[in-house]
This record gives C-alpha cells, sequence and structure tokens, in this order.
C-alpha cells in the first residue's frame, strides 16, 4: 500500500544517525516510510541501520560512488526517486523529528487541502539535542514570495522543515541543485509552491542540528567557493523565476521588491560565506584576492581587516 509519508534521510555522517532514525519510528503518526539512501560513506552506516529494518517501513540502500557534499542535492534526488508516499520530506542525517511532526502536518493538510508545500517550524539543537534557537513564527498561509521575502529579512529554514506533494516535486525535477545544497531549500520551495502557496503550522516539529561538522558551519576555500558559485546559480534562477507574472497584486509587490532587492541581498550572503571563510582560515586572503570568487578585491580585502579587528 502506498504510505502517506515518505522521510528521506540522505546520510553520510554516523554520529547521530541513530537518533535521527529513531525520531522517526517514535511518531505517533504510523503510515510512512522511512528511506535511508548512503552516498557510499567511509563510515559504517550499515551498522546503525541494520537494527531497523526488522520495521518493513524502513529501508536502506548505499550508492556504489558517493555524489559527496559538492553534489549532495543530487542524494536527496536518490532518495526521491524511491519515495511512494504522498508526501515527503527530506532531513538531516544529524536531525530530529518531534513524536508529533506527522501528526501535525496531517492536521495542517486537512485543514488546507490542495496545497503542494506545508510547513512546521524548527528549533536549533546542539550536538547534545538542546535547543539554542528557535524558528520565527508564520503567517497560517503564504506565497512563494512572501516565504523567500521573509526568507531574506532574517527568517531561518532548512530543508527538513518542510513538506511537499510528492507528485509536485518531481514534476519539478526535484530538488533543486546548486553546490553544497546552498539555498537548494529555498529556491525547492519557491518553486514547487508557486501555484498554491504554503500553508505553516506553528508548532516547533524539527529539531535542526548544528555543530562543527555540518556543511552550514565548515569552511575552507573549495568549499566556499562552491558557496559563491551557488549564490550566482541562484541570481540567475531567480531572474527567470521573476519573469512569470504573480497571479494577484500583492505577489507582484512582493515580486518587485525581491527584484528591487536581489543584487544586494546575493552579495551580502557572498560577503557573508566569504568572511566565514577567511575567519576558519586567515591564510587563505591572497587566494581569494587572485581566484575569481565574484567579490570585489577590496571588498575581500576589508572583510579580511574586520576579521583580524574581530579576532
Amino acid at each position: 500500500m502506498t504510505p502517506r509519508y515518505s522521510i528521506l534521510i540522505p546520510a553520510y555522517k554516523k554520529t547521530h544517525l541513530d537518533a535521527a532514525i529513531a525520531s522517526v519510528l517514535s511518531q505517533d503518526y504510523e503510515d510512512w516510510e522511512l528511506i535511508i539512501v548512503d552516498d557510499n560513506s567511509p563510515e559504517n552506516l550499515s551498522d546503525i541501520v541494520l537494527p531497523y529494518l526488522s520495521d518493513t517501513r524502513v529501508s536502506y540502500s548505499r550508492n556504489a560512488n558517493g555524489h559527496g557534499a559538492q553534489h549532495i542535492v543530487e542524494n536527496w534526488n536518490e532518495c526521491l526517486k524511491l519515495a511512494r508516499g504522498e508526501f515527503v520530506m527530506c532531513m538531516g542525517d544529524d536531525d530530529l523529528l518531534m513524536p508529533y511532526c506527522l501528526s501535525e502536518y496531517d492536521a495542517l493538510i486537512d485543514k488546507h487541502p490542495g496545497l503542494d508545500v506545508y510547513h512546521t517550524r524548527l528549533v536549533v539543537i546542539d550536538v547534545d539535542g538542546n535547543t539554542r534557537s528557535e524558528q520565527e513564527p508564520r503567517p497560517e498561509l503564504e506565497s512563494a514570495y512572501s516565504m523567500l521575502w521573509n526568507k531574506w529579512n532574517g527568517c531561518r529554514q532548512s530543508i527538513g522543515d518542510w513538506l511537499f506533494r510528492t507528485e509536485a516535486l518531481k514534476e519539478n525535477g526535484g530538488f533543486v541543485d546548486f553546490p553544497y545544497g546552498w539555498a537548494s531549500d529555498d529556491i525547492t520551495v519557491a518553486a514547487v509552491a508557486r501555484r498554491h502557496g504554503i500553508a505553516n503550522c506553528n508548532v516547533f516539529c524539527y529539531g535542526y542540528r548544528m555543530h562543527d561538522a555540518a556543511i552550514t558551519s565548515t569552511h575552507n576555500t573549495q568549499l566556499t567557493l562552491g558557496k559563491l558559485e551557488a549564490w550566482d546559480a541562484v541570481s540567475s534562477w531567480l531572474d527567470i523565476w521573476f519573469e512569470t507574472p504573480p497571479a494577484n497584486a500583492e505577489d507582484g509587490e512582493l515580486r518587485d521588491l525581491l527584484i528591487q532587492h536581489k543584487t544586494s541581498y546575493i552579495s551580502s550572503r557572498k560577503r557573508g560565506d566569504l568572511y566565514h571563510g577567511l575567519t576558519r582560515s586567515p591564510q587563505s586572503l591572497w587566494f581569494y584576492m587572485k581566484c575569481p570568487c565574484g567579490v570585489p578585491r577590496p571588498v575581500v580585502f576589508a572583510l579580511w581587516i574586520k576579521r583580524l579587528i574581530v579576532g
């Protein structure tokens, strides 16, 4: 039988995988499947997964060749190919679902049927599972334009706190693929939610784990350049997306604001990623000064000076 929900875990890291899987099996809503795809990890993930395979709702496979961090979204889409559920969500291999996550989604779908994208709030947790911060509240219903505008003005989100209608996500070509998955969550939501908008549940249902091994926290020259490249790809994607007129005047005004602020937003994100890269590796200044990173050399140097002052 087709399950109501497909939960995807594109897996690579072993440390918190057991807790992630256990959080799915702890759901108070039982009509789901869990799809774990091991991206040819050097760690022995099968030791973690095998005890859970006694539950027929859990499946596990291993890629013969890993996609790697730069092409992490390709593994998201490998998982998506296997999804049979009516709705699908993609969670990190170190994140957590609250026990009532799927029940809250089911109530939200019953209240607002016919949409392609649903959302619950996340809490940011540390390596020990302690809450460090909370995602901002959202309106119960909003458009893709509203989501982007709120994101650009400081609202946090990850791929794991979104639920997609599987058919709509697959029709969209799957998760939008940018290097290192940078902004792939925002843009995938914008693409899939454009027709019908988003329903938000303001209950905290997802735990997003921040730690030094996470891509969001990691910075080296190759990864930083990949993130800067991703922002250029995001900018080009948005230019095409903005060409389609919104369905109503309110979204038209939001689209105009997004177009007006796009260049400054992309530039600020690129500067932020470059600054963090310099913070982790100050000796890489000359590398960024000489390479085509898309940030003017005086700005690169100013960020390096800021890093020295801040320490």
